[in-house]
């Protein structure tokens, strides 16, 4: 888990969006990595607070699911 609570206040509005919008989309979190083609354990751990997604991530899920950030 992230140590630095600033960092963790900063990124929980994106892991909440994130954990949203994966179950909106029916979609497990093996299913989502899956579909970006990242690990498993990167879609939990943004979900989880553990660690900041990189910028290359971040890019990815807002391509990968345009349609739903509109």
């Amino acid at each position: 888990m992230l140590r630095d609570e600033k960092t963790r206040e900063r990124i929980k509005p994106f892991s909440d969006m994130l954990k949203a919008m994966r179950q909106r989309l029916n979609l497990t979190q093996r299913k989502m990595s899956d579909e970006l083609g990242v690990v498993e354990r990167t879609v939990r751990a943004i979900e989880n607070l553990e660690t900041e997604p990189s910028l290359e991530t971040q890019n990815k899920i807002k391509k990968k699911y345009q349609e739903v950030f509109g």
